[in-house]
């Protein structure tokens, strides 16, 4: 891992800690934002090589403290989604960030080499495929470095000192920690889905206080639902925060 900090993020352009958490904006941020923080940079949609279709069963399910999305996180794949949006991304007054989801390092190679053709893209965050090995998460990493920094989204529940380990050894500028899978009951079937809310602040606390303490640079990228949680991660350490569903609210 590059020994990196904060310094990266006013490298690129990225002026605030405080940025979306991709598909929480869509594709072009709005004209208007109700949120207390300005925003650093503009994360579009997690977008995969080929296209992927929505869940079949998308839903949102609330719990105290947060909400259940599933969605499928569909799009339609970085190559039509850059000829579709080019040229109103290099118009946006923030730094573009995208967020790629590889099947394999053949495809993080691929999309790699996409965002560096892509001059108004500053960075990008690169989502591990659950399930794959530490080796298999090792070469995709290594497939992924190319001229611009990325950083490695990892979710709460898959943060460990084998994973850490292999991000630390990879070229990657830092981590962000994103939101955790979970279950919940509806209508007697148990949905899996992806957990936002101020319910995983504590969780993801914990977390960056030990990547900190570990001198790993690290993105709070899930639990942050209000300026005094998000200053507090930033005062622990953390080097931005990535906004959710506060969003949209």
């Amino acid at each position: 891992m590059n020994e990196l900090s904060a310094n990266i993020l006013t490298e690129i352009g990225v002026t605030s800690p405080w940025i979306n958490a991709p598909g929480f904006l869509g594709y072009l941020p709005p004209s208007k934002l109700d949120f207390p923080a300005e925003m650093g940079a503009f994360l579009p949609p997690p977008l995969s090589l080929i296209s992927r279709n929505p869940a079949k069963t998308r839903t949102a399910i609330p719990f105290g403290g947060g909400v259940l999305l599933r969605t499928g996180l569909p799009n339609p794949g970085i190559a039509v989604a850059i000829r579709q949006y080019q040229q109103r991304w290099s118009r946006l007054e923030l730094p573009l960030w995208l967020s790629l989801l590889p099947r394999d390092a053949d495809e993080a190679r691929e999309m790699s080499e996409l965002v560096d053709e892509l001059d108004c893209a500053v960075t990008f965050q690169i989502l591990l495929p659950r399930g794959a090995s530490m080796q298999e998460r090792a070469e995709i990493l290594s497939a992924a470095q190319g001229e611009k920094p990325f950083f490695v989204e990892l979710p709460l529940d898959e943060v460990n000192r084998e994973c850490v380990g292999v991000i630390q050894k990879s070229s990657a500028s830092g981590i962000v920690i994103s939101a955790p899978r979970g279950v919940l009951l509806k209508d007697e079937q148990w949905v899996s889905g992806r957990l936002y809310g101020p319910a995983l602040f504590p969780q993801a606390a914990r977390i960056v206080r030990e990547l900190v303490k570990a001198k790993i640079s690290v993105i709070a990228g899930c639990g942050v639902c209000t300026i005094d949680q998000g200053e507090s991660l930033l005062a622990m350490g953390t080097i931005a925060v990535q906004v959710d569903v506060a969003l949209w609210v």
